[in-house]
């Protein structure tokens, strides 16, 4: 707090997040990945798919919208199935855009994603907010997914020290698709690291049946951090 000159108070909150602690949305699609024989996609990276199909399912939202968001990030100009997006899809919108078919750079294009474009489905990203407080919101803020952290996507990482239990859970979930204790794990993990951080990814599945599971989707370590600053002078508010 702090007197603003004017006699009003003003006041400063900093709050710091963990991207790296999010699901990397560009680690679906490999860039510069051809496209497969016989088809006119590029492969998605198979093990991100089923983590962020798992991490979709969980959250009530149809877990097909991950081939629209791997259309929108590819290059190509061909959907993925039914549930796919190209540019023809979008064209045709009453207010027409066109796919970037390449890496998503801001969390707001999820609000063009077919699938994501609802406010409904959006809104359960952001538990306990009502759809129709969607459009205000910066998507940003989320504390599941990122746009940030898979400039190499073979090399994507989420840390477990500062994941969600839900994220620990997609990632469980994914790699072991056939493992029903994901989120118990999860949770076991979210309890170990409180009373120690990790330093190793071994100390992280330490006791559990994972083994080297999350070796190529975790790591203990981080990179990319948001930084939110609101400043607030009697009636006036910056953010």
């Amino acid at each position: 707090r702090a007197d603003a000159g004017s006699g009003d108070v003003g006041c400063v909150s900093l709050r710091i997040t963990d991207e790296d602690g999010k699901l990397p949305i560009n680690a679906l699609m490999p860039q510069g990945t051809p496209p497969a024989s016989g088809s006119g996609n590029a492969q998605a990276d198979p093990k991100w798919v089923q983590i962020f199909q798992a991490f979709f399912a969980s959250f009530k939202v149809d877990p097909e919208v991950v081939e629209a968001l791997i259309d929108w990030i590819d290059a190509d100009d061909t959907p993925r199935g039914a549930s796919g997006a190209e540019r023809a899809y979008y064209e045709q919108l009453p207010v027409p855009y066109k796919p970037p078919d390449n890496r998503m750079r801001t969390p707001e294009e999820l609000r063009l994603v077919k699938g994501l474009d609802n406010p409904e489905e959006l809104a359960k990203l952001f538990p306990g907010t009502p759809p129709e407080a969607v459009a205000d919101l910066d998507l940003g803020s989320n504390s599941y997914v990122t746009v940030f952290g898979a400039e190499q996507p073979q090399q994507a990482r989420v840390n477990l020290n500062t994941a969600t239990p839900e994220v620990l859970t997609a990632l469980i979930a994914g790699m072991q698709p056939d493992n029903s204790a994901a989120q118990a794990l999860a949770e076991e993990i979210v309890a170990r690291r409180q009373e120690k951080q990790f330093n190793t990814r071994g100390e992280a599945v330490q006791g559990t049946n994972l083994g080297q599971a999350l070796d190529l989707v975790a790591d203990v370590k981080s990179t990319y951090f948001r930084v939110e600053s609101v400043g607030v002078v009697g009636v006036v508010r910056k953010k």
